[in-house]
């Protein structure tokens, strides 16, 4: 007979959100596309690896996944807890 999960872990998955936040620099500079929200940190290296190749010029692309971004209005950015690429 299958068990059932833990309550706490099925109510835990129902509030968990996208923490990752990924953006692909098509020639390298300040200008981007956002390729979404993501789970994990492989998701989102996924996701702008995947746009990259659909570019005119992918070799001159570059991505930045950042964790746990929120928008300050003061300074008129989104911060972010840390970036990987």
């Amino acid at each position: 007979m299958k068990r059932a999960p833990p309550l706490f872990l099925v109510l835990a998955s129902c509030h968990s959100k996208p923490e990752w936040s990924g953006w692909v620099y098509p020639n390298g500079d300040e200008r981007h596309v956002d390729v979404g929200r993501f789970y994990t940190y492989e998701d989102c290296e996924a996701a702008a690896n995947n746009r990259i190749r659909t570019l005119a010029s992918p070799e001159d692309a570059t991505f930045l996944c950042s964790f746990k971004c929120r928008w300050n209005d003061g300074a008129q950015i989104e911060i972010c807890q840390s970036d990987r690429n």
